[in-house]
């Protein structure tokens, strides 16, 4: 979608996924811009005329281009049409945890952002598993303790073995 607008509000402080949330006149909603619409967004202040090119993705308005737009209202040349200054284009598809530019949309992250967290996770926290019902196998042989106590006893070991794996 694309909307020319004035420029109402910048949060000036850049989201984990590095996107930067701006407000228009007349809009209660926030709309986010991501990769390079960033640099472009932090050049701008209120009041400034602007040209943005959106997807909306449920209640995510995720700016893929942005621009100035000349107010033909303050304008001394003869020139009837507004001009915009020359900005790239903003990559159409883009890693959710880094703003890296994708080719499809196909993944929400880049290989990199991809391979940082889930086999890691499973396999530490399957160690974690493996290491705290080792450890209390021996602590609750021949009793006669509830399932649940056991059950609790093992998730709690598991969990402060987990937090010990994160820290290396």
């Amino acid at each position: 979608m694309e909307l020319i607008t004035k420029l109402e509000y910048i949060a000036r402080t850049k989201s984990s996924r590095g996107a930067l949330g701006f407000k228009i006149e007349g809009d209660e909603g926030w709309f986010s811009a991501v990769g390079g619409a960033v640099n472009y967004l932090e050049k701008m202040k209120k009041g400034d005329k602007i040209k943005i090119i959106y997807e909306q993705k449920g209640v995510n308005r995720n700016v893929t281009n942005i621009s100035k737009v000349e107010d033909t209202n303050t304008q001394t040349s003869k020139e009837t049409s507004p001009k915009t200054e020359d900005i790239p284009p903003v990559p159409k598809y883009i890693c959710e945890d880094c703003g890296a530019e994708l080719k499809d949309d196909k993944y929400k992250k880049c290989y990199k952002c991809n391979q940082k967290n889930p086999k890691d996770v499973q396999i530490q926290r399957g160690n974690a598993l493996n290491s705290a019902s080792a450890v209390l196998k021996g602590n609750f042989e021949g009793t006669n303790t509830d399932i649940e106590i056991i059950k609790q006893a093992t998730l709690n070991l598991a969990e402060s073995f987990l937090d010990w794996l994160r820290l290396e």
